[in-house]
């Protein structure tokens, strides 16, 4: 965190439930949205002081002025975001017939490639015949809202259920058809333990809700870009499996579809007279290009903003996830709640619900302790984090976890999705995962929830201690000496304790199934403290079904349209870990259909 952002955080504090109150007030009397001097009223109580504090996010930057514009660009959809839910929109707007441009601040597409997406009811899985039914459906979308504690928008969800599978239908021939391979089956047969995405398929159709864990059931709804046959989270082959993003820009373009790169959005631009009356629409965006220079985009049938997370916004992190200021972040620093914030300058109403992309176990003690809490630097696009982090992966799996005190405080079973709170509330927000010199034999990964836990080898257990990402120890006590902050005694009594209960076969503190329960007692042993980190925060703007966003008296904002990271309702307070892979699902989904409503004049 920057020294800046710190001194914004300490001077803007407030409450969560303060800051909501405020979140979708109308600031504005005049067509550029939400601005006036009305916005020097916009406050937000410190819960410790009761003092007023301004909300900087809230508080719309000076109004740009007529005089200030260089150029005006009329067009019939205006994306803003040139990523993975940007690109889908701009490309079937473009297919429907309309003008169609997008602008990014960045200087070409978004690098963030993922391996994969969800959809329910693909012609891959009807051909299959697995998740496609009404009554799979009706379960999916129970199984989803239900998890949420009802925290999520029912007909969001289903939204996503409905369509899903029509969008996969339009986007995978344009993939293949540019080279790249999707499959279904592989992240299945990864949690299944197949040996190829054949037998994974064979095990699909065989049971398709076979995969299951003490906690979660498992849909088998992930379509993954590649031609590897073994089942993993990813299925790229090599790099040449990798750029999906590239072949639906360059078709989005041969539609007609323009871009307008290191091109920042600052404004919406509504219709004078919005504050009074919720008929007045979204016209456009006024944004500032590499030059410096003003340009008015007018968009005659909508606005989609596209705009991704506020995952380096911490003000914004602070009053919605402040989870998240304790986590590892990822590379996507462009995640700076852009969209969030017009959106509400304009009148929209942000959701009170907010999660991430969260990956509970999967960031090492030394990212943790860093000032930025950035993952490392391999954890970039066009890499395989999953086998190309250089951490370890033993630690994740489910051996023995301890905290500082020395103390058991989960059942390991809990994997890559679920466990990141409960890690956070130990002291330092870490653990200490621990095993011994039989652990290729005795440390088996998780059955779902998993990322790379238990892909160690020799070479890379060696690495990682030579590393410093992990400790090896001859003895016990020596072992307690270098972890250095945990309690010793403790340790030592949980140590005892633990391997009692796996020597009678039961776990009787937090029932971790048998087939984990492992003795921690033939030396060398070893240790490593991980932390957790996040691939992007979840949630935002409130939409109906027709991705249209809504006000603070949850009525349409005419002409402005919400898909990905800026909409909220989809995953309500929590990741679903039964369904890997729904955030680019939905995220493309969404924005795929706010564009065709566009279009369509919905």
């Amino acid at each position: 965190m920057s020294e800046q952002n710190e001194q914004e955080l300490e001077k803007n504090t407030l409450s969560r439930r303060s800051f909501l109150k405020v979140g979708g007030v109308a600031m504005g009397t005049v067509a550029l949205a939400g601005y006036s001097n009305t916005a020097n009223a916009i406050t937000g109580t410190d819960k410790n002081t009761n003092d007023s504090k301004q909300l900087s996010f809230l508080i719309p930057p000076p109004p740009i002025k007529d005089s200030q514009i260089k150029k005006t660009v009329t067009v019939d959809v205006l994306v803003i975001g040139a990523g993975v839910s940007g690109i889908p929109a701009a490309a079937i707007a473009a297919e429907m017939g309309a003008r169609v441009h997008v602008i990014d601040k960045q200087s070409t597409i978004v690098s963030t490639r993922p391996t994969g997406f969800s959809c329910f009811g693909s012609k891959r899985l009807k051909e299959l015949g697995v998740m496609c039914t009404e009554e799979e459906k009706e379960a999916l979308v129970k199984d989803l809202w239900g998890s949420q504690n009802a925290t999520g928008k029912f007909e969001i969800i289903k939204l996503w259920a409905d369509k899903s599978g029509e969008f996969a239908d339009w986007f995978i021939p344009i993939i293949e058809n540019g080279g790249i391979k999707v499959q279904v089956g592989g992240l299945f047969g990864y949690y299944n333990h197949n040996k190829t995405i054949e037998e994974a398929q064979a095990a699909m159709r065989a049971n398709p809700l076979s995969v299951r864990d003490s906690y979660w059931q498992f849909y088998p709804l992930q379509h993954q870009f590649g031609s590897s046959n073994i089942p993993g989270v990813s299925a790229w082959a090599g790099p040449q499996d990798v750029d999906w993003l590239s072949i639906l820009y360059k078709y989005s373009m041969s539609k007609g579809v323009t871009y307008d790169f290191t091109t920042s959005a600052h404004q919406l631009v509504r219709e004078p007279g919005w504050e009074k009356d919720p008929t007045k629409r979204v016209i456009g965006v006024i944004a500032q290009n590499a030059a410096g220079e003003y340009i008015k985009y007018v968009a005659k049938k909508g606005v989609v903003l596209a705009t991704g997370g506020f995952d380096y916004n911490d003000e914004m992190l602070k009053a919605y996830y402040p989870i998240g200021l304790r986590m590892c972040r990822t590379w996507q620093r462009w995640f700076t709640g852009d969209g969030h914030k017009m959106a509400v300058w304009a009148g929209a109403k942000m959701d009170d619900q907010f999660t991430s992309h969260v990956m509970g176990t999967a960031a090492m003690a030394k990212a943790m302790k860093s000032k930025d809490k950035i993952m490392p630097p391999e954890a970039q696009a066009h890499v395989v984090p999953w086998r190309e982090w250089n951490m370890p992966s033993t630690p994740m799996a489910p051996c023995l976890w301890v905290n500082n005190l020395g103390k058991r405080f989960i059942n390991e079973e809990v994997g890559y999705f679920m466990s990141a709170t409960t890690i956070d509330a130990q002291p330092d927000h870490m653990y200490w995962g621990v095993w011994d010199s039989q652990w290729k034999t005795k440390i088996i990964p998780h059955h779902m929830d998993r990322l790379m836990d238990g892909n160690d080898s020799d070479e890379r257990m060696e690495a990682n201690v030579k590393s410093g990402m992990a400790i090896k120890a001859n003895t016990i006590e020596e072992l307690i000496k270098k972890m250095g902050v945990v309690d010793g005694a403790a340790f030592k009594k949980t140590l005892s304790e633990y391997n009692a209960m796996v020597e009678a076969g039961k776990d009787t503190m937090y029932y971790k199934p048998k087939k984990y329960l492992s003795t921690v007692d033939t030396g060398p042993f070893y240790a490593a403290q991980m932390g957790t980190s996040y691939m992007t925060t979840c949630g935002g703007l409130i939409t109906d079904t027709n991705l249209s966003v809504l006000d603070e008296n949850q009525k349409v904002i005419p002409g402005l349209f919400a898909g990905g990271n800026p909409a909220g309702g989809f995953y309500g307070n929590i990741y679903a870990p039964q369904v890997p892979m729904s955030l680019s699902g939905h995220s493309m989904t969404f924005s795929w259909l706010a564009a065709k409503n566009a279009v369509s004049g919905v």
